[in-house]
């Protein structure tokens, strides 16, 4: 029998992970991401287009690697409110841009807020702009803590822009340097 319920679709990648009712209190942990046809993000999870006013809230991501295919552009897009992002790796390698995380509005849903960035690195071995984390926009609460950026061959760096409290996160002469790994 068909339902009454609505089904609401969560971008993830380019697959549609569809849930019933308002989507929130998710987590995603412990997975590889990678995306082989090159579309312009690795992982975006929000409403389904800029029309919607569908929201997405109270997620966590944790212990994931990002690894963005070559044409790909950025490894995390978020159009979502009270998320955390932790202890996650991000190897930008070869992605056409070395963008790790962008924070924005999509559309017409709230602004995102709350979005709570902490403990994660963020690598790449390729030349061009190094970008990991980006607040381009938001509703305020979004906090920026202990990152770890490397990427040698970067020829302009930003560790994280945008307004946010940011603390203990690699500087951006930082980058150039290496962490010292064994």
């Amino acid at each position: 029998t068909a339902s009454s319920q609505t089904t609401y679709p969560i971008l993830v990648g380019i697959k549609w992970l569809l849930l019933r009712g308002f989507t929130e209190q998710i987590v995603f942990s412990d997975n590889k991401f990678t995306s082989g046809d090159g579309g312009s993000w690795t992982v975006a999870i929000g409403p389904p287009n800029a029309q919607s006013t569908d929201q997405v809230k109270q997620l966590i991501l944790e212990r994931n690697w990002f690894a963005p295919h070559p044409g790909q552009h950025v490894a995390l897009m978020l159009w979502a409110q009270d998320v955390t992002v932790r202890n996650n790796l991000f190897d930008l390698t070869g992605a056409a841009a070395q963008n790790g995380m962008i924070i924005e509005q999509r559309g017409i849903e709230p602004l995102p807020s709350n979005v709570h960035v902490y403990n994660n690195t963020f690598y790449s071995n390729s030349s061009g702009s190094f970008r990991p984390i980006q607040f381009v926009e938001g509703a305020g609460g979004m906090v920026a803590k202990n990152n770890l950026g490397y990427a040698p061959l970067s020829t302009s760096r930003d560790m994280v822009s945008g307004t946010a409290v940011i603390e203990n996160n690699t500087t951006d002469a930082g980058i150039l340097v290496s962490p010292g790994f064994l």
